[in-house]
């Protein structure tokens, strides 16, 4: 009786193998989704800096930093193993800015500190930058 479970377990080995690598993906895969992410967090950003202004409105403001925080958090997901320090880069600089939003006054609109805003988000911008030139994306 126990021979059958071996050869079982002999066949299935190669296979679960396979199924393991495949999950895990290549290094050239994990770059690539790393890439995706951080062009997304450059749409994110470019969106959050548009609706940063005199007079935008606070929930749009929220909404968009919102959007923004998830491809941060996204990017930080796939990209984390591969360039940890750009990584902690981008992510101490999405620091102020998602500090910069906590901060506003719960007012309909954004005045006061929207130009501070635009400059945190420029600065993650730029971490963004050098993270993907890191990867060769």
């Amino acid at each position: 009786m126990r021979r059958p479970r071996l050869v079982v377990v002999v066949l299935l080995s190669p296979v679960a193998l396979l199924l393991a690598q495949c999950s895990t993906g290549t290094p050239e895969a994990a770059t690539t989704r790393a890439c995706e992410r951080a062009q997304d967090l450059a749409t994110a950003l470019a969106s959050l800096d548009e609706t940063i202004g005199e007079g935008a409105p606070l929930a749009d403001v929220q909404d968009a930093a919102q959007r923004a925080g998830d491809a941060q958090d996204a990017l930080d997901d796939a990209a984390g193993d591969l360039a940890r320090d750009r990584v902690d880069a981008v992510d101490a600089a999405w620091e102020r800015v998602d500090d910069g939003i906590d901060a506003l006054a719960d007012d309909a609109a954004v005045t006061a500190g929207a130009d501070r805003l635009q400059e945190d988000v420029a600065v993650v911008e730029e971490a963004r930058v050098d993270l993907v030139a890191e990867l060769g994306c």
